[in-house]
């Protein structure tokens, strides 16, 4: 079967990298005309640029640009990118993608790519190193597949769902089985009729028994409260097990993380630095004044601020690079709001919104040739993808065809032009973006404009910083603005994101028409085919009105010239911070300022 070669070539598609948008950043002399020096090759060689022999030693202090409230990523609660990068050293992900979206798979843990048993019903085994281990002696075992795949499965006989909270259910709610079936091997077995055809990139282990069964919850396999007390026990606290090559010495949710080399990682990666310190800080301006101090030596915010890129070409020693990162920005309406629960008002909601306007006011200062997004799955060089919005007058920024779906639908308008609803309520409703990101927050002031053109009054609510994912699973929102950041696969993010009931479907849209549209995509392995149902979907939520698109966002990236191996990945949500381990300086003389 052909089907991871297809699966990639289809899906540089979702994560953007093979778009157009890039340019390279320089060392401090201002003129943005040369902008290629420290990362001058990273769009000729995205995995291998600003590569270099390392010395041993050093500390690097990188940037996390927004706050988290838990440790455990397999919950909704705790699941944004920014808790994800601060585990992303020592986290157990079976395989990664490269900037290029090539598959690396992690030889800590598996010794090569899985095999495909059977496709009826699809069964994958997975070979593992035989010295896997999570840092302190204790091997990994079949028993830390189950718990991630009860942490996922969406099944209350599994895990109590209340303390679970499944990001998604879509792949750990489709596993019938995980077995050992030989030594050092590990078969996933689905359940009958379900397919994939992005099975080879599964993530299937996350966080370890043992530790849980020390901390005194022995029966999670067999009792779903033990299980869901568990899942809130890893929440809480500090990792203290690490898979990969460097462990955390010391933390605070949302604030800090101090990495140091694990001694037990039995991977490839071979660790030079001393430590690394992973710190918080929320704004671009702010991280620009730390790198220009040398407090920082490396960063790359989830967001470009286009005030800022004039301080960034100027900064002194510093390399830099912008090209297309890993997210997709869009608005999301909440669909149990008393006015948004209607679809048309919705539809007149996203007609109001000019959204390539919006990008020009917002991305675009930052970056040229900024294009609106008008496909939820796939990028523009896709052969997968379509307009879908070519026949929607949603994104356009049309007043008056806003206000006739409103008048159809038997809205009015009082005397101060006010949007009544049909039984004479005015229509008001708040918008929510994070405090800490400009663009968002710039984003948000543009809409509340827009929308008072059609008689809506839009109340501002920011987020506080690090409470986006809280808000999300809450549901406390009317209207919101944030970006999704992933791996370059498309094939379960529609039931993650759209399927009625998902932990991830903040909004609770529910569409049985939808629903089995969804449902299809997973019962191919043709990538073609699970494409198309994925664009037939696509088709459904634009009906909706429910998410709308704005742009596949652009980053920057900002490190130390003296650092090699650091390099952008816009093909995972980790971003600069993907190779944490492969980091290292270039001469000895940086090596022991940085002890400083």
């Amino acid at each position: 079967m052909n089907i991871k070669r297809k699966s990639l070539s289809g899906l540089a598609v979702a994560c953007a990298a093979v778009l157009t948008l890039t340019a390279c950043g320089g060392n401090g002399n201002g003129d943005s005309s040369s902008d290629s020096f420290g990362f001058d090759d990273c769009v000729d060689d995205p995995n291998g640029c600003n590569s270099g022999e390392r010395v041993q030693g050093g500390k690097v202090t990188a940037v996390i640009d927004s706050g988290w409230t838990g440790w455990n990523t397999n919950r909704a609660s705790d699941r944004n990118v920014y808790a994800v990068q601060a585990i992303g050293a020592i986290y157990p992900d079976t395989l990664e993608f490269l900037p290029d979206t090539t598959p690396r798979y992690n030889s800590a843990i598996v010794t090569g790519e899985p095999e495909l048993v059977s496709e009826d019903p699809l069964t994958v085994k997975y070979s593992l190193n035989p010295d896997a281990n999570w840092g302190d002696g204790t091997p990994i075992t079949y028993k830390d597949f189950i718990y991630n795949w009860y942490s996922w499965s969406g099944n209350a006989d599994h895990c109590n769902q209340e303390d679970c909270m499944p990001a998604s259910t879509a792949w750990g709610g489709n596993v019938e089985s995980i077995d050992e079936t030989g030594d050092n091997e590990i078969t996933v077995t689905y359940v009958d009729g379900y397919a994939n055809p992005e099975w080879p990139f599964q993530s299937i282990l996350s966080y370890p028994a043992h530790i849980i069964e020390n901390e005194g919850f022995e029966d999670w396999m067999d009792d779903p409260d033990v299980m869901g007390e568990s899942a809130v026990w890893h929440s809480t606290n500090v990792p203290t097990w690490s898979a990969g090559p460097m462990k955390i010495r010391d933390a605070s949710a949302g604030e800090y993380v101090i990495l140091e080399p694990n001694p037990e990682y039995v991977g490839d990666v071979e660790v030079t630095l001393d430590e690394v310190e992973l710190q918080v800080i929320p704004d671009v301006e702010s991280i620009v004044t730390e790198l220009r101090q040398g407090s920082v030596n490396m960063a790359s915010p989830a967001s470009i601020d286009p005030d800022q890129m004039d301080n960034i070409r100027s900064l002194d020693g510093v390399n830099y690079h912008t090209g297309p990162g890993p997210s997709w920005t869009h608005i999301d309406i909440n669909t149990n709001n008393e006015f948004l629960s209607d679809v048309e008002l919705r539809k007149a909601v996203f007609t109001a919104i000019d959204v390539q306007g919006m990008v020009d006011r917002t991305f675009g200062l930052a970056v040229d040739d900024q294009v609106r997004k008008v496909n939820h799955s796939f990028s523009a060089d896709s052969p997968y993808h379509f307009d879908a919005y070519a026949n929607s007058t949603q994104g356009t920024g049309d007043h008056d065809a806003a206000r006739q779906i409103l008048a159809d639908a038997g809205y009015e308008w009082d005397s101060n032009d006010n949007l009544l609803t049909p039984e004479g309520e005015q229509v008001t409703f708040n918008f929510r973006a994070a405090v800490d990101d400009t663009i968002r927050s710039d984003i948000a002031e543009i809409t509340q404009q827009q929308l008072a053109d059609i008689g809506i009054t839009v109340a501002l609510d920011s987020i506080p910083a690090g409470d986006l994912g809280p808000v999300l699973s809450e549901g406390a929102y009317d209207l919101i603005v944030f970006g999704w950041s992933g791996s370059p696969l498309f094939a379960t993010a529609p039931q993650q994101q759209w399927y009625t009931g998902s932990g991830s479907n903040f909004g609770d849209l529910s569409n049985e028409e939808l629903d089995a549209v969804i449902e299809k995509i997973l019962t191919t392995n043709d990538i073609d085919e699970a494409a198309a149902y994925t664009n037939e979907a696509i088709e459904l939520l634009v009906e909706e009105a429910y998410v709308l698109p704005l742009v596949d966002q652009p980053v920057v990236i900002m490190a130390d010239e003296n650092l090699v191996n650091v390099r952008d990945n816009p093909s995972s949500s980790n971003r600069g911070l993907y190779n944490i381990g492969e980091w290292g300086y270039a001469d000895e003389d940086a090596a022991a300022a940085s002890l400083s």
